[in-house]
């Protein structure tokens, strides 16, 4: 993904965010059938080791490639990471108190490069919104920088900075809150929902468009996981 076409996704996402979600949220059924779709918790635990048992457990092929992905994370991981992790996975609890902690709002959900389709005229379009939630923008932030490091080519904290100018363009500065703390806690939602991804490339010596191997972008998540859980839980 070129340097345009990343600003251009930015900037859609920034666009989403910055209306008016609460509105809609006071006009939803008390009983939350109509929106948002995917509650936080069951967002950020939907690819944990714990999931993937229960898929495969119904039969769900994915099941099986999540769990190898988890245990070529634990192998290769950095031991405080892994315990991050395993704790995470046992009680998000910290993580959505976190969370409850900064200003929310609607979230596309699957914010993958894949999704979002760029048009003539600017304009931007989006596909597969099943995952939608109401929630602070670091949900957003550490899927779309998991979800897309095959396709990204700046680090992680230059992409989240070009999402915070964009953020500040639409009109939804006042969603930034804790910057810092939003920074920490995409790291966390991030490597919580895919480091089995993480550990399967790092077992397969992927090297990615930012330069980095595989295995030295997971020790990075794993220690900006560590430093931000001691921070922020």
């Amino acid at each position: 993904v070129g340097p345009e076409a990343l600003e251009r996704v930015l900037a859609a996402a920034a666009a989403i965010h910055s209306m008016p979600w609460s509105d809609l949220l006071d006009a939803s059924p008390e009983d939350g059938t109509w929106w948002p779709w995917c509650p936080v918790r069951e967002r950020i635990q939907l690819l944990s080791r714990d999931a993937a048992t229960r898929y495969r457990a119904g039969g769900l092929w994915v099941g099986e490639r999540f769990l190898t992905g988890w245990d070529a994370f634990d192998r290769l991981a950095p031991g405080p990471a892994r315990d991050v992790i395993e704790e995470l996975t046992a009680d998000p609890g910290p993580l959505l108190a976190a969370l409850e902690r900064l200003p929310a709002t609607g979230l596309h959900g699957d914010l993958k490069v894949a999704n979002v389709a760029l048009l003539p005229g600017g304009e931007a379009t989006c596909i597969d919104w099943q995952l939608t939630t109401y929630a602070p923008v670091a949900v957003e932030l550490g899927w779309l920088l998991v979800a897309n490091v095959a396709q990204l080519a700046d680090p992680p904290d230059t992409v989240l900075e070009a999402y915070r100018t964009a953020l500040e363009r639409a009109g939804g500065g006042a969603l930034v809150g804790d910057w810092a703390a939003q920074r920490d806690l995409a790291i966390l939602a991030g490597l919580l929902l895919r480091g089995w991804r993480k550990g399967l490339d790092a077992a397969a010596g992927t090297i990615l468009p930012t330069g980095l191997t595989a295995a030295e972008d997971l020790r990075w998540w794993g220690e900006e996981a560590v430093a931000a859980a001691r921070r922020r839980l």
